[in-house]
């Protein structure tokens, strides 16, 4: 499961001035956060033997892997972009109450990127405010993705970079002509599996500490920032198994513990409230084959600097592999899809609420190299709308400690 997940937000809030028009976007970007990493447990291969984290390390993070990016539609003015996609602001003309021509939005490409980037940047994930990322992090489960450890001390470093060079509007066509992001995330995992039991279930509570590095470059401009994310505690890490079935469940929050500021282009902490749920199951075969699959929904709040609220998003995470003994080798990805509408006053911003979606698939593998696992992937992003479509490179380890 996800808990994991790194929130590594950027945000970005400018004025864009199109024939004398003043219009208000903002655009913010977190890191997707970091799935819940675990390990798989069987009679043929013990958790700590082969190693493994799922679903159980997904916290937040990730994604700087997903970007959203917004449409190159207009949109209304003084309404900001959802966090995660970019959008195009529609603007009135405030002397006839009529929307600029596509002539006039040509001849004001670079103000209409600066407002893109801000859509993009005010959205997490998808069609999110600020359009780059949110506080979901699709992709960080991977192998024995919902498998969760045995009891015990858990340490399960993350280190996830994210890159992308296009931001597609709602139709999946690239929006703005001049942009960049490019995205570091460090998370620090600490899982407590106890045998205390809940609903049949083994209990265990667990803490996702991230470090980000942000770059935004578009339209002339950019920005750096660097920092702590925002924190996210699960009180409530479930784990159950039967045979070769292993299924888990996770809930949890964040703190907003990353700096934010509404004027920024890039921002490291997102500045509003998400509460995630995620439900793994994974079948592992002591043959060596394994397929396993993390749903994880994401409930998010309103921003009360911007008084913007990004819509829910759904993730699903899904692998496939097969184990040669201190070798596996497999496929994981994830789709992205955001589940309700951008808000802001109550109202829903722009005609389709800004909603962003997205596919991945890419190779993974995973050695374990004494008695630590450690594992590598590659995702490349494809069919994005409303929000950035790049690929993302992912290395955990897991430590019993």
């Amino acid at each position: 499961m996800r808990y994991l997940s790194l929130p590594f937000l950027p945000r970005l809030r400018k004025v864009c001035r199109t024939n004398g028009q003043s219009t208000k976007s903002s655009l913010r970007s977190t890191p997707a956060r970091t799935g819940a990493l675990t390990n798989r447990q069987s009679t043929r291969r013990p958790f700590d033997e082969k190693g493994g984290c799922g679903f159980w390390c997904h916290g937040k993070g990730e994604d700087v892997h997903r970007q959203g990016s917004g449409s190159a539609s207009t949109r209304k003015s003084r309404t900001p972009a959802p966090h995660g996609k970019i959008r195009a602001g529609k603007q009135e003309n405030l002397q006839n109450n009529q929307q600029p021509s596509g002539k006039n939005m040509t001849n004001n490409i670079h103000t209409m990127i600066l407002c893109l980037m801000i859509l993009l940047f005010s959205q997490p994930s998808h069609a999110i405010e600020g359009g780059v990322s949110s506080h979901a992090a699709p992709g960080v489960d991977h192998f024995y993705a919902a498998v969760i450890p045995p009891p015990g001390n858990w340490y399960v470093p993350y280190l996830n970079t994210y890159h992308a060079s296009r931001l597609n509007d709602a139709s999946g066509n690239s929006a703005v002509p001049d942009f960049k992001v490019d995205a570091a995330i460090h998370l620090s995992r600490v899982l407590k599996m106890t045998t205390y039991e809940v609903l049949g279930g083994q209990w265990g509570v667990q803490a996702i500490v991230p470090l980000a590095h942000l770059e935004v470059t578009a339209g002339g401009r950019s920005q750096s920032k660097n920092g702590l994310g925002d924190i996210f505690l699960s009180p409530v890490t479930l784990r159950w198994n039967s045979g070769n079935f292993h299924w888990g469940y996770v809930l949890s929050g964040n703190l907003p513990t990353g700096a934010y500021s509404k004027h920024d282009l890039a921002n490291i902490g997102r500045n509003y409230a998400t509460l995630s749920s995620g439900a793994g199951l994974t079948y592992l075969d002591p043959e060596g084959f394994e397929a396993g699959g993390v749903a994880w929904f994401y409930k998010n709040f309103r921003n009360p600097a911007t008084g913007y609220t990004s819509g829910d998003e759904l993730v699903i995470n899904y692998s496939l592999a097969w184990h040669f003994d201190a070798l596996t080798l497999g496929a994981t990805g994830y789709y992205y899809r955001q589940v309700s509408d951008d808000k802001r006053g109550g109202r829903k911003v722009g005609s389709d609420g800004y909603r962003g979606e997205t596919f991945a698939i890419g190779p993974t593998i995973n050695y374990r190299l004494g008695s630590i696992p450690i594992t590598a992937a590659w995702q490349h992003e494809t069919r994005a709308k409303n929000r950035s479509q790049g690929d993302k490179l992912w290395l955990k380890a897991v430590i019993s400690f």
